[in-house]
């Protein structure tokens, strides 16, 4: 009796040191709970991978213009309806420090090769504009011309010389230009009064440019600004991106599919290991009865919750990258969905890992503690 005695406490603390295989004898409710799980995490992965995949070509977009400061319209949801009248442009241009000022029209059409086309609207003598380089042919020079990135001209299937019609205007093709950032290169550019003129914007630009004679006054001139006109929202081109309303939303957006993940996924995982302890009434009370104190138990089913949900962190990390992979190799479009995999972001979604799994298994493992040994070992 003492050597089946040893040789059930030898099982039982091995069965301790080894949560995975419990986790691996219950290996099609392991792998249904991890699987839905996965997908959550894997949402929270791309969408904030997405997001920090956009706010880095955004800047570096911005810092290849090289301008100090940018200016939209304040209190707008959306950059899209960003609408400043160019008199706004002459007061920025008066400031003060302030060496340029190019207005800058963010529109979108429809073509029937291609289902949108970001275009862009610069005044072919200002500044920002020669942020676009000119690799075949010539820029700009009248309202009814055009330069395309190479995707977005290979994509249209035109070359120079060739007829656009944008909207219900025709367009020449006098120039192919390289950026470096494929959400530019995907895209095309008209003269500011001809894209003010596609998206009935007369006079209105949705972006001001400012170039400074000193870089490092850009933050005084900043506040400056914001005194002097305060129907615009100004930013360093460095932080414009973080201070957009589209992506802001972007981040709320994240952090409420993170709590809806930790409320879903903690009622999966809680019923799974409920499940798992009444199923192994009997070992729990083996395992009372041979001295395990009610905080061995307890930390013994939260290690089981804690490494299942950190398998279906691992899941959908995994997902998250192959579905990146494929979205990458979608043409034209690929390009411009980069998702970076930034130690934020992983960080993010290993906290609500974390706190899924402690979440999902507090409640079974403090009625797995509480189990009385006499009546768990009558368990049938």
């Amino acid at each position: 009796q003492g050597g089946t005695s040893q040789g059930v406490q030898g099982r039982f603390a091995q069965l301790k040191s080894e949560t995975l295989r419990l986790l691996w004898r219950r290996r099609g409710r392991t792998l249904l709970t991890a699987a839905g799980i996965s997908i959550g995490l894997m949402t929270i992965v791309l969408l904030g991978g997405l997001a920090d995949g956009v706010l880095a070509m955004i800047n570096r977009m911005m810092a290849a213009k090289d301008v100090d400061l940018i200016a939209r319209q304040a209190d707008t949801s959306d950059l899209a309806y960003s609408a400043i009248n160019e008199s706004v442009g002459r007061k920025l241009a008066a400031q003060p420090g302030v060496q340029s000022v190019s207005g800058i029209i963010i529109g979108v059409v429809t073509l029937e090769e291609m289902p949108f086309l970001l275009l862009w609207g610069y005044a072919p003598h200002e500044a920002a504009i020669h942020h676009f380089k000119i690799v075949e042919g010539r820029g700009l020079l009248g309202n009814r011309e055009v330069i395309l990135g190479r995707p977005a001209a290979d994509a249209l299937k035109v070359g120079i010389g060739n007829i656009v019609r944008l909207g219900e205007v025709s367009f020449r093709v006098v120039g192919i230009f390289e950026t470096g950032v494929s959400y530019e290169e995907s895209s095309g550019v008209v003269s500011l009064r001809a894209a003010q003129s596609l998206g009935g914007r007369p006079r209105q630009v949705s972006l001001y440019a400012m170039k400074l004679n000193d870089p490092q006054q850009a933050y005084a001139l900043q506040a400056a600004i914001a005194a002097a006109i305060p129907d615009i929202a100004v930013s360093p081109s460095s932080e414009f991106a973080e201070n957009m309303p589209d992506m802001q939303r972007l981040n709320v957006m994240i952090w409420a599919i993170s709590g809806l993940a930790i409320v879903v996924g903690g009622i999966g995982m809680m019923n799974t290991m409920i499940m798992s302890v009444y199923e192994r009434t009997r070992e729990i009370g083996t395992l009372r009865a041979l001295g395990w104190r009610r905080r061995k138990v307890l930390g013994l089913i939260l290690k089981e919750s804690v490494l299942l949900s950190l398998l279906g962190l691992v899941t959908g990390v995994v997902l998250a990258l192959a579905i990146s992979l494929v979205m990458q190799q979608i043409p034209l479009w690929g390009g411009m969905l980069i998702i970076a995999f930034t130690p934020a972001i992983l960080a993010q979604a290993l906290l609500v890992a974390l706190i899924l799994g402690a979440i999902g298994g507090l409640y079974p493992a403090w009625r797995a503690a509480n189990l009385s040994p006499v009546e768990a070992l009558r368990y049938e």
